[in-house]
């Protein structure tokens, strides 16, 4: 897989954490925002106060939550079997993949209207590639034809719901925003700082192991800043096999400062367990050094960073980006965020000035299962992925 790197775009992000509040988890988009836990008492009375307020104005009310539902079918396309991921809310977006090479193609569609069949458009890297006709409405089952881009090719497909070894859940996004206040700019003017925020709530049936995830999302602790602009997003990369892999990007920034800030916070569990998994639960003990090594290679041949690696690292005994392996040439350093799983790779990211200058922004890595298979720990809960052939 390539390197990618995360668009430095205009909106910007919070590290939005949120407390356990059972009574206010939302399950439509109807629900209240989630009650807030902070670690800074000002921080917590400020968002007493604006909660207190008899009619707060449109600046400062807090929306109902834009809601993500999350649907995920198993089946076949022709004679292949399949797994598709679909997201709901003012449209569909999604993607699927052959169970035996792990491979992602997006799918997107315009939400249809009520017990309309639907249409998903489907790309790789932008490319249409093809599309599916459904014979019904969004529901349990899904059936009809794939079609080439030409429509030459034509294969039937048979999908229905499936959450064997993964979970339910939805995505709630909120939004708030303060009324204006001094930020100390040279503009002499006030200013309103922002925060939007991504909440993951896993749907019933909930078990024990899925509760402890659970908590695990709620007790985030979420400090709302001043003359700040803030957002933070938030995706299942992976949802199998009873792993759960969520990626986070925080994107922030601060009035006065010369731009924005954005790093990234993956986590993953184990949904037998509810544990969160370490890198050292997968891999063997000794993966360190091998793995720098697998990922010296990527970056060092990626069209992008390899030419700043040549530039700046190679031969310069004085850079500290890469300390210096056994044998004292430059090796590329474990990311400080830990990883993310997705049905074909095992991911790394990299933040802003963690091995590049920020005008390169984040960096990320995929190797695919097939390049780390040597380190993978036999028993672990990743080597559960063997079932599908992918080594």
């Amino acid at each position: 897989m390539p390197i990618t790197r995360h668009p430095l775009t205009s909106s910007l992000l919070l590290l939005s954490l949120l407390t356990a509040c059972d009574a206010r988890r939302p399950a439509t988009g109807t629900a209240a925002a989630p009650a807030v836990k902070s670690p800074n008492p000002s921080a917590a009375v400020a968002a007493d106060s604006d909660a207190a307020e008899p009619e707060p104005s449109a600046a400062t009310a807090r929306p109902s939550p834009t809601v993500r539902t999350y649907l995920r079918y198993a089946g076949t396309v022709g004679p292949t079997p399949v797994v598709l991921e679909l997201t709901v809310a003012d449209s569909v977006q999604g993607h699927y993949y052959y169970q035996r090479r792990g491979g992602l193609l997006t799918l997107s569609a315009a939400r249809p209207a009520a017990g309309q069949p639907l249409t998903l458009r489907e790309t790789e890297a932008g490319r249409l590639t093809g599309r599916w006709q459904t014979q019904q409405p969004l529901g349990p089952t899904l059936s009809g034809t794939w079609l080439s881009p030409d429509g030459r090719r034509q294969l039937p497909f048979e999908l229905r719901e499936d959450y064997t070894g993964a979970v339910r859940y939805t995505i709630n996004t909120y939004n708030r925003r303060t009324k204006p206040g001094d930020c100390g700019l040279d503009d002499g003017q006030k200013h309103s700082s922002s925060e939007q925020w991504d909440a993951v709530y896993l749907l019933p049936p909930v078990s024990a192991a899925l509760a402890k995830v659970q908590r695990q999302f709620d007790n985030r602790v979420r400090a709302f800043e001043a003359c700040t602009e803030t957002e933070e997003s938030a995706w299942v990369t992976y949802n199998a096999d009873f792993l759960l892999s969520i990626e986070r990007f925080r994107h922030t920034h601060v009035y006065g400062t010369p731009h924005p800030t954005g790093y990234y916070r993956p986590t993953t569990f184990d949904l037998r367990t509810g544990r969160l998994l370490k890198l050292s639960d997968l891999l063997k003990p000794g993966f360190e050094l091998p793995l720098r090594r697998l990922l010296s290679v990527r970056l060092r041949t990626d069209y992008i960073y390899g030419e700043f690696y040549q530039d700046e690292i190679e031969g310069d005994s004085t850079q500290t980006r890469w300390p210096p392996g056994p044998d004292g040439k430059p090796l590329a350093p474990l990311p400080r965020n830990g990883y993310y799983l997705t049905p074909a790779d095992l991911g790394f990211q990299y933040d802003m000035y963690e091995i590049a200058p920020y005008v390169m922004g984040p960096i990320l890595v995929e190797l695919g299962y097939r390049e780390i298979k040597p380190l993978v720990r036999s028993g672990s809960p990743l080597a559960q992925l063997l079932h599908r052939g992918l080594w």
